[in-house]
C-alpha cells in the first residue's frame, strides 16, 4: 500500500469516527428530549479545610454568587461522614448560570471580617459531560482569602522582578500574600437543560471537525486521482492518452442518408404522413359526424321520410 492510499485510510477512519461520536451524541439527546423533568440545577458548596485560621477561633465563611445574586453563611466544616450534613454546613443554590456567574469567598473571624477572595469563575467548575450521564459533579477548590486595603492583618512583601530588555532596567511590585486559604467542596447537579447546551455545544464542534475531516478526504482523494492510484503520474497520463475514456468527435457524428423510396413512404403513407394523420383523425371523430349528420338530415329533410297522405 502506497503513502497516498494510508493517508487515505487514515482520513476515512477520521470521518467514520467523527461520525460515530455525533450518532452518540444525538442518541444522548433523544433520551434527553424523551425525559420532561424541568427541575433546575443545583449547587451545593461545602466548607472542607481552613488554612491559616487558628482552631480556637470561631470561623465564618460567607459564599456569594453574581447570577443568582444570592450569598449563604457556612458555620461548620464538612463531614465527609455525614450523608446529609446540616444548613448550617452546606450552601445551597438552585438555577445558577454557570457560563456567566462568580463565586465570592470572604472570612468572618470571630465576628470580624478578615478579608475576601477575588471572583472566581464558575464554568470550569461546573464542567458538564453530558455523554456519561452523571447526576453530580464534585470538584475541590482552594481559595485564597485576601486581607482588604488598608487592613493591619494583610501581609505585603516587595520583591523585585528583573525584566530582560534592551535597557535592563528593573521595577518593583508588590506580591500580596493570603491571610487564609479556604479550601470549598462544589457539588454541582446539572439539569436537563444544561446537559442539552453542553450536547449541542458538542455536537457543534463534532460537526466541525467531521467536516474538516471531509475536506482532508476530499483533497487526498483528488490528489491520488491526479496523480494515480500509484503516486506517478508519467504512468497516469500516459494510460490517459492511451486509452482515452471518451473518443473525439463523438458529438458530431453525421447522419445516416435516407434513400430516396424510404423518403417517399414516410411522406404518403409513414406514420407521419398527412394521409395518416388525417386517417387517424377521421377514426376518432367518425361517431360525431354521425350524430351531427343525422341531426342536420333529420332536420333539413325529415319530409322525405314522411309517409304519404291517405287517399
Amino acid at each position: 500500500m502506497t503513502e497516498s492510499s494510508n493517508e487515505q485510510a487514515l482520513a476515512r477512519a477520521a470521518v467514520m469516527e467523527c461520525e460515530q461520536e455525533i450518532q452518540i451524541i444525538k442518541a444522548s439527546l433523544r433520551k434527553l428530549s424523551a425525559s420532561e423533568s424541568d427541575v433546575p440545577n443545583t449547587l451545593e458548596i461545602f466548607l472542607v479545610k481552613a488554612e491559616g485560621i487558628d482552631s480556637s477561633s470561631s470561623l465564618k465563611v460567607n459564599v456569594q454568587l453574581s447570577s443568582p445574586v444570592e450569598d449563604a453563611t457556612l458555620t461548620e466544616m464538612y463531614d465527609p461522614s455525614n450523608s446529609e450534613p446540616s444548613d448550617r454546613a452546606k450552601a445551597a443554590f438552585q438555577g445558577v448560570a454557570t457560563a456567566v456567574s462568580t463565586l465570592t469567598v470572604s472570612a468572618i473571624v470571630d465576628e470580624k471580617e478578615i478579608g475576601s477572595s477575588a471572583p472566581h469563575d464558575l464554568a470550569p467548575l461546573c464542567v458538564v459531560n453530558a455523554i456519561d450521564r452523571n447526576d453530580k459533579y464534585e470538584t475541590e477548590v482552594p481559595i485564597a482569602v485576601v486581607a482588604k486595603s488598608g487592613d493591619d492583618e494583610g501581609k505585603v512583601e516587595d520583591q523585585d522582578l528583573e525584566v530582560s530588555n534592551e535597557s535592563e532596567e528593573s521595577t518593583e511590585a508588590k506580591v500580596v500574600q493570603p491571610t487564609c486559604t479556604l479550601t470549598l467542596r462544589l457539588v454541582y447537579k446539572p439539569s436537563n437543560n444544561d446537559k442539552k447546551e453542553e450536547l449541542y455545544q458538542l455536537l457543534n464542534k463534532k460537526s466541525e471537525k467531521k467536516a474538516a475531516a471531509l475536506e482532508n478526504l476530499r483533497k487526498i482523494s483528488m490528489n491520488m486521482a491526479r496523480t494515480g492510484a500509484d503516486g506517478s503520474p508519467s504512468k497516469a497520463s500516459a494510460t490517459t492518452v492511451a486509452k482515452p475514456s471518451v473518443k473525439p468527435g463523438f458529438l458530431n457524428k453525421k447522419k445516416a442518408e435516407v434513400s430516396q423510396a424510404r423518403s417517399f413512404y414516410e411522406k404518403t403513407l409513414g406514420p407521419n404522413s398527412i394521409l395518416r394523420k388525417s386517417l387517424g383523425l377521421l377514426f376518432l371523430t367518425k361517431d360525431y359526424l354521425i350524430f351531427f349528420g343525422a341531426v342536420s338530415f333529420f332536420h333539413f329533410g325529415g319530409q322525405f321520410l314522411a309517409l304519404p297522405a291517405p287517399a
